[in-house]
C-alpha cells in the first residue's frame, strides 16, 4: 500500500492529507466560535504544520518510510490539539453556559473515557452509562430520543462529535462514534463550577 501511494504521488494523483472526520471536527469548533472560514484555514494550517513536524521527526527516528514524511496524515489529534490552544477558552465558557441535561452528557462521556484506552464510545453504549450515573444521584434521565436531540445539538456546537455508520435509523444512531470536542481539562475546568456534577468527577479520580 505504501508503495502504491508513492507511484500516485509520482503520477501526480492528488491526495488529501486531512482526514474528513478532521475537516468535520474543525468545521465544527469554528462553527461553535466564531463562523469564520479564514479561522477554519488557519487551524488546518497549523494542523497540517504539526503533522509535517512530526512525520519529521518520526523519519529521524526511523518510524517512517523515506517518502511518508512528504505527505502527513493530519488526523484528529493534530486537529484537536490546534483547535484547543485556539478555542479553549471559549470552550471553557459555552460548556459552562450549556443547560444542566447538557452538561451531564458531557461529563457521562468525559467519566467514560477517563480510564479508557480508546477515546470515543458510541451514541448507545454513552446512554447506558449516563443512565447509570443518574440512577446512582437519583436523577430523571432524558429519554433515549430526547438523549440523541442533546448529543447532536453538541455535536452542532463542536461539544463533540459524531460519526454515523451505516443509513439512518434508530439502531445505526446508537451506533454513531462519539468523540470528546473538548479536552479532559477543560471538562473538568468547566464542569468543576456544578456542584453536583464536580462531585462526580471528584469521585471517579
Amino acid at each position: 500500500q505504501q508503495q502504491q501511494q508513492q507511484q500516485q504521488q509520482q503520477q501526480g494523483e492528488p491526495r488529501s492529507v486531512v482526514d474528513d472526520v478532521a475537516v468535520e471536527f474543525c468545521a465544527r469548533k469554528v462553527s461553535a466560535s466564531c463562523g469564520d472560514a479564514r479561522m477554519a484555514l488557519e487551524v488546518t494550517r497549523r494542523a497540517v504544520d504539526m503533522a509535517e513536524l512530526q512525520a519529521r521527526r518520526a523519519l529521524r527516528a526511523g518510524g517512517l518510510a523515506s517518502g511518508a514524511a512528504a505527505l502527513p496524515r493530519v488526523g484528529i489529534a493534530q486537529m484537536a490539539a490546534v483547535a484547543k490552544s485556539v478555542f479553549g477558552a471559549a470552550l471553557v465558557q459555552k460548556l459552562r453556559a450549556l443547560p444542566f441535561n447538557a452538561q451531564l452528557v458531557v461529563c457521562a462521556l468525559h467519566l467514560m473515557l477517563r480510564h479508557a484506552r480508546d477515546g470515543s464510545t458510541t451514541v448507545g453504549r454513552l446512554y447506558a452509562h449516563y443512565k447509570a450515573l443518574c440512577r446512582a444521584r437519583r436523577l430523571a434521565a432524558l429519554s433515549s430520543c430526547d438523549f440523541k436531540t442533546v448529543c447532536g445539538n453538541l455535536a452542532d456546537n463542536g461539544l463533540l462529535l459524531l460519526e454515523r455508520k451505516g443509513a439512518a435509523s434508530a439502531a445505526a444512531a446508537a451506533e454513531c462514534v462519539v468523540t470528546p470536542g473538548a479536552q479532559a481539562r477543560e471538562v473538568e475546568t468547566a464542569l468543576r463550577g456544578v456542584q453536583m456534577l464536580s462531585s462526580m468527577l471528584a469521585e471517579d479520580e
